[in-house]
């Protein structure tokens, strides 16, 4: 999961993007990402979730993005979109 604090007056633009990187990384990867955002605490944040095998799986994924070109492009379109270092990576395993 990442979360990510969007900047004051962007929700709109900010939420757009998200579904655009969630279907740009469901095509590139071949995993479900979604998109979602909380029903109680701070409204102005937008959470990217996909489910995997285990953390082999995570690295093969992580790589795919590292590599492509079109990725650090399309991060650098919201660099505007999200508060500066607002951005929280979560792990957990289903036990």
């Amino acid at each position: 999961m990442r979360t990510a604090s969007v900047a004051p007056g962007k929700f709109t633009e900010a939420m757009a993007w998200a579904h655009e990187m969630a279907t740009y990384i469901e095509k590139k990867c071949g995993c479900q990402y979604r998109v979602s955002v909380p029903i109680g605490g701070n409204p102005y944040r937008i959470r990217w979730t996909t489910e995997l095998a285990g953390l082999t799986e995570l690295g093969e994924l992580l790589s795919k993005l590292s590599g492509d070109q079109h990725y650090p492009p399309m991060l650098k379109q919201a660099s505007d979109l999200f508060m500066a270092t607002s951005s929280d990576d979560e792990i957990w395993q289903i036990v």
